[in-house]
């Protein structure tokens, strides 16, 4: 189905490019949604007594899963980051081919995984860029089940 070249690419570019995530520090936020994250994972709680953040509680959940599998710490939830950020590569992969041929798709991946290790540090680890791996799934779901409706038409 994909050829040696394009897993070795996408293999280079989950090994290369993105680990590079491990190296940013926490932003303000970032810290504020680990510790309502540890509040939450530790004692179960409410995450929002006591912290002045009124984000959606997404992002902490994610801080909270992350603590849960890698520990407290930058590196832990840099660890979960990326692990969804390789996730979000391969199925922005999957989903281009749709479309494009395997090397636009290579590449596209490519610039997504540069833009994102090259962007400002406190864009990383938000919500907008956990989404994309939903809506990756969604919409290669829902392309595949318009082809396979059409087909069977």
């Amino acid at each position: 189905m994909h050829s040696k070249r394009a897993i070795l690419s996408l293999a280079l570019i989950c090994v290369l490019v993105l680990p590079a995530l491990c190296f940013y520090p926490f932003h303000t936020d970032h810290a504020i949604q680990q510790s309502m994250g540890l509040e939450l994972y530790r004692y179960h709680g409410l995450p929002y007594i006591g912290s002045w953040d009124h984000n959606f509680p997404g992002t902490v959940l994610i801080h909270a899963t992350a603590i849960a599998l890698f520990g407290n710490s930058v590196l832990g939830f840099r660890m979960f980051e990326l692990i969804l950020q390789i996730a979000i590569v391969l199925s922005l992969y999957t989903l281009s081919r749709l479309w494009l041929s395997e090397g636009a798709s290579v590449v596209a991946c490519a610039l997504y995984a540069l833009f994102y290790i090259h962007g400002p540090g406190q864009f990383l680890g938000q919500r907008d860029d956990f989404a994309v791996l939903p809506l990756a799934w969604g919409f290669w779901a829902a392309v595949k089940a318009y082809r396979n409706d059409s087909v069977r038409s």
